[in-house]
Parts: C-alpha cells; sequence; structure tokens
C-alpha cells in the first residue's frame, strides 16, 4: 500500500486520474511481486502457511474485485470525458 501512495504523491505534477492510475497498478505490481517472492523461495511448508495466512476467503476477495473494477470504470469513464472536453 505504501507503494501506491508514494506513487499518487511523486506523481503530483499529473493529472488526477493517472496518478489514481499508476498508484493503483504499482501497488497490484508489487503486492503480486512479493507474494511470488515469498512462494518460490518458501518450502512447500512455508508456501501452505503463507498460502493459508493470505486466504481472506471467496467473499472478500468478490467484493474487492467488484469495487476494483468499479473504480476502474469510474476513473476510464472520468478520464474519457476529460479528453473529450479537451
Amino acid at each position: 500500500m505504501t507503494s501506491g501512495l508514494f506513487a499518487f504523491l511523486v506523481l503530483a505534477s499529473t493529472p488526477l486520474a493517472l496518478r489514481w492510475v499508476a498508484s493503483w497498478d504499482l501497488f497490484c505490481l508489487v503486492d503480486v511481486g512479493l507474494s511470488w517472492w515469498v512462494i518460490t523461495t518458501a518450502d512447500a511448508d512455508g508456501a501452505r502457511r503463507f498460502a493459508t495466512l493470505s486466504d481472506p476467503g471467496r467473499s472478500t476477495v468478490t467484493a474487492v474485485l467488484l469495487t476494483a473494477s468499479f473504480v476502474n470504470l469510474v476513473v476510464a469513464f472520468w478520464r474519457a470525458s476529460d479528453l473529450a472536453g479537451s
């Protein structure tokens, strides 16, 4: 989460919609990268333990995915309306 906030603050001179998308993308990239790093460097028991601790459950995953999709659509339409108005 810190990586996304860092990207949001560093890109202060860029348009707000681009800052949101860039910070979200960086957050996802770091999260997936760290997860894969832990999984590939752990033995079978360590990977199983990590997967068990990291599994939030089906309903949580569904809520996060739906929220992320909604935010992506809002930003895309917001950005498209900015471009159309230019």
